[in-house]
């Protein structure tokens, strides 16, 4: 093993799915692949389409290269898209028989999109059924039963919004204010 001098995996993509890239898990860094391709150092990466697409991971680390820009590619070229892992990129990094090189691919989505996704089942109202920005009145709970049967009956159902801030003239600050001018949270 310590006389090998390149250990690369080339797997072959298909073209019409290599259209974006997420490296890593901050999703700040996807982006449109361009023809250009990709490289960088070893870490978790996504490619794919709108509709689908391959993980790359894996739980133990099989790079032993030393060249960290080039330890995961994706190379696109007129010989087509690959998926390049260089695990090994100069002799004696390869260390023996303990070696073990495990990586994970799956194919995204892993389940099929649902008949009807949650924004079908949903009904949205703003909270007119508060007497104050983001202080519910419970006195108008008889007037928001209505709502919530009439879309019952179509299969749907009411999420009422609360905003988090409250307006000055809610009943919890008729209290003498604390500061002048304006409200600010403070956490302890």
């Amino acid at each position: 093993m310590k006389k090998v001098d390149r250990l690369t995996v080339l797997l072959p993509l298909d073209r019409k799915i290599v259209k974006f890239l997420l490296p890593g898990v901050s999703v700040q860094r996807a982006g449109e692949l361009t023809g250009a391709g990709y490289r960088n150092r070893a870490a978790n990466l996504w490619i794919g389409n709108q509709e689908e697409g391959l993980a790359f991971s894996f739980d133990r680390n099989p790079f032993r290269s030393g060249d960290l820009r080039r330890q995961v590619e994706v190379v696109q070229n007129e010989d087509g898209d690959f998926l390049k892992l260089n695990l090994a990129d100069e002799a004696g990094q390869l260390r023996g028989d303990e070696e073990i090189f495990r990586f994970f691919l799956q194919p995204t989505p892993t389940k099929p999109y649902p008949a009807r996704p949650v924004r079908g089942r949903v009904t949205w109202q703003w909270e007119g059924w508060s007497r104050r920005h983001g202080y519910p009145d419970l006195s108008k709970t008889d007037e928001v039963k209505k709502p919530v049967k009439e879309l019952a009956a179509k299969g749907k159902k009411l999420t009422l919004y609360c905003c988090q801030g409250l307006q000055e003239d809610a009943p919890p600050n008729n209290r003498k204010p604390l500061l002048r001018g304006r409200w600010r949270a403070v956490h302890r």
